[in-house]
């Protein structure tokens, strides 16, 4: 009888940890909604896109508060670019009128991506060698 419960609470708890990760607040911009968000500097928003192609940039910082834990999250970005360039900063801890720009606005911790992209087929990083490279006998 000991190991029929022994073997009932392992699989409980291994369907326990597999169970699946839910986000709190998952498909925040599917639909958009301006009313969940607060916006700075030049941008515009809609269904499933952010954008600003302004030089000082701009930001969207969620109204919600983090359930439970506000400290400890895990933030999902998904990156689009349309053209070749442009950085890209997904905000961790920010006030609501948090902009990473110049005069810098607000408090927060970001991750920055930054892609420098010249034009077409001169994104290369590394030169090869003019000749091949041979065998030395």
């Amino acid at each position: 009888m000991n190991r029929v419960r022994l073997l009932a609470l392992a699989v409980w708890a291994a369907a326990t940890a597999f169970a699946g990760y839910t986000y709190d607040y998952s498909g925040l911009l599917n639909p958009y909604s301006a009313s969940q968000w607060t916006g700075n500097g030049s941008y515009s928003a809609s269904t499933g896109m952010f954008t600003s192609s302004a030089s000082n940039g701009g930001s969207l910082i969620l109204n919600a508060a983090v359930p439970s834990t506000p400290n400890d999250y895990e933030v999902r970005t998904t990156l689009t670019r349309a053209s070749s360039g442009g950085t890209y900063i997904t905000y961790l801890g920010a006030t609501s009128n948090a902009l990473a720009a110049s005069g810098n606005t607000g408090t927060w911790y970001a991750v920055e991506i930054a892609f420098n992209f010249f034009g077409k087929g001169m994104h290369r990083h590394h030169k090869f060698p003019e000749e091949p490279l041979r065998n030395r006998d």
